[in-house]
């Protein structure tokens, strides 16, 4: 009430993010709701997922950063050098 020093409110409560179908859609009898995004996010988070799916997430038009042709070469000999090390020792173990 408004006697009190301050309350402790959760935010998924005052945002209305409860909207999953496994939740129950309620706001806290304490709590004031104001917004209700729960929905948005679950719609964001179901077309994210899609676009990885279909793999039209990530593209090129969100991938602006380029390796060099050197680097790339150094990367993919080094990660294969590992590799091979973390093999040979999975083989001596076995």
């Amino acid at each position: 009430g408004p006697y009190t020093d301050g309350q402790v409110l959760v935010y998924h409560d005052m945002l209305g993010m409860m909207q999953h179908h496994h939740h129950a859609e309620f706001t806290p009898k304490f709590c004031k709701q104001y917004a209700t995004v729960g929905h948005l996010i679950q719609q964001g988070l179901a077309d994210y997922k899609a676009d990885v799916e279909n793999q039209s997430f990530p593209s090129e038009h969100y991938s602006p950063y380029q390796i060099s042709k050197e680097d790339e070469e150094e990367f993919l000999h080094e990660f294969s050098k590992k590799y091979r090390q973390k093999k040979q020792k999975q083989w001596r173990r076995s």
